[in-house]
């Protein structure tokens, strides 16, 4: 099993995503991103 990251990625691309384009827009990204990577660890098992 991988070791945790010592960050959260999906928060790290809001916090990217704010930084640099829309901050609005930011939420709904998060929340497609975390969805699509629950989705990724489910596939993987």
């Amino acid at each position: 099993m991988p070791r945790p990251l010592p960050f959260d990625p999906i928060a790290e691309a809001r916090r990217q995503w704010e930084e640099h384009w829309d901050a609005p827009a930011a939420r709904p990204m998060a929340a497609v991103t975390s969805i699509m990577r629950a989705q990724q660890i489910l596939m993987a098992r």
